[in-house]
């Protein structure tokens, strides 16, 4: 059972302020101040009358504190959990947090993204913090130190560092938010910029690639998926989860030279499903009308759509999980055919990894080629890079504005479908 009693402070010389001082009945030494003004605005009751008399005032201000407890307000039981056990609650998909945030903002927390910061706090700060130590006793010193012993062994990426030290963050500020500690924490920043940039590929890479994937289209060797793959990649700077998500709706044909992608989905093989896409915001980007008619072909061909939808990039294997074929083609699958057209035009497996090569690149590729060309402000909607002052007053992208990109990327689809004069220079 939750009591209290009032307290007054002195903040430097200034007016002292009355607290409840809150604590649990079983356990009175572990307690928590909360100031009354503040229990007094989370619960919409008016302030304490300064004409009153000491005692008057102070009855109120007791009133107060009891109507915190009864209305949940204050929450000391909660306090009584060690930090790992708060962490791994925390961080569950599953658990009442993550539930209740997405049942107010659907998808606003992935089960690929709460898993893994639940791994990293699992594997790399459990093991750091003091035996039982519980979320009052965490301060910046404490996190400051554990950044600092996992820098210190060296076996982790800052990058990793800073997404474990994101997951006891993240936590404990939450914690403050809802008063079940009284301070906020502070850690140092670390660089986390990459090692090594994604490697992008040239046009004429590009176009090579696209040639001998056509050449064996033409031989029976293989469907157009791959071709299709990198020409969505290479014309609208789409992600790989979102080129996998697209669906036979999602495609308007604007006229015979433009159309309008929707992407507002993204496939994840870890969630298993579909999920808003990067930036929790759907956006519209333009292609070339003769990859979307083809991209619409390719979704009429689907054998299974009773089962998958209006799938584009549908797949041909059962989902091993429902038994179905009710899934796009798998990541694993795009990437193996990535690889495979990057063989044809001569970068093997070696030269693909010292280059930093992956599908994802397809995108910086994209970018590199209409930044310049097109102002920053319609280039961030159409890649989906967040910048609030440009894009938070956008909900949808009219025909218009987009032209200029349009133009560029008819530009970009009749060079990577010529046949370039000399493919053998692409591995240089």
């Amino acid at each position: 059972m939750t009591d209290f009693y009032l307290i007054k402070k002195g903040f430097n010389g200034r007016k002292e302020k009355y607290f409840g001082r809150f604590f649990e009945t079983t356990n009175r030494g572990d307690s928590k101040d909360i100031a009354v003004s503040t229990l007094a605005r989370k619960l919409g009751m008016p302030k304490t009358d300064t004409t009153l008399g000491n005692r008057a005032k102070e009855r109120r201000m007791e009133e107060i504190c009891r109507t915190a407890i009864e209305k949940g307000v204050v929450a000391i039981a909660s306090t009584e959990s060690t930090v790992a056990e708060y962490g791994l609650e925390f961080w569950d998909f599953n658990g009442r947090r993550i539930t209740l945030a997405n049942r107010k903002k659907p998808g606003s927390i992935g089960k690929g993204y709460a898993d893994d910061m639940r791994q990293k706090f699992r594997d790399h700060i459990m093991p750091k913090l003091p035996k039982d130590c519980r979320l009052a006793e965490v301060n910046s010193s404490l996190v400051n130190r554990i950044q600092d012993e996992l820098v210190a062994e060296g076996n982790l990426s800052n990058g990793t560092i800073e997404k474990a030290m994101r997951s006891l963050t993240g936590l404990m500020n939450d914690a403050q938010r809802k008063d079940l500690v009284q301070h906020k924490v502070y850690v140092d920043k670390i660089d986390v910029t990459p090692e090594k940039e994604r490697g992008i590929l040239t046009m004429s890479e590009i176009a090579a690639m696209t040639k001998a994937l056509i050449d064996e289209e033409q031989q029976k060797k293989r469907d157009d998926t791959a071709r299709l793959a990198i020409a969505v990649g290479m014309t609208t700077g789409m992600r790989e989860g979102e080129i996998r998500a697209l669906k036979a709706q999602d495609i308007m044909i604007v006229n015979d030279e433009d159309s309008i992608l929707m992407v507002d989905e993204s496939y994840s093989d870890t969630e298993k499903g579909y999920k808003c896409p990067k930036g929790k915001r759907r956006r519209e980007v333009v292609c070339p009308t003769v990859v979307a008619k083809a991209l619409l072909d390719r979704a009429a061909l689907n054998p299974h759509k009773e089962q998958s939808g209006d799938i584009v990039f549908w797949s041909g294997r059962k989902s091993r999980s429902t038994g179905m074929y009710d899934k796009p083609v798998s990541k694993s699958g795009i990437l193996g055919m990535f690889y495979h057209a990057l063989e044809l035009i001569g970068i093997d497996e070696k030269k693909r990894e010292a280059r930093n090569l992956v599908f994802h690149g397809l995108r910086h590729s994209y970018t590199s080629q209409i930044r310049g060309r097109v102002d920053d402000t319609i280039t961030r909607l159409v890649v989906g890079h967040q910048n609030e002052r440009t894009t938070d007053g956008y909900t949808h992208v009219e025909y218009d504005m987009l032209k200029p990109v349009a133009e560029r990327n008819r530009q970009i689809y009749a060079e990577i479908s010529a046949v370039p004069a000399d493919a053998t220079d692409c591995t240089e």
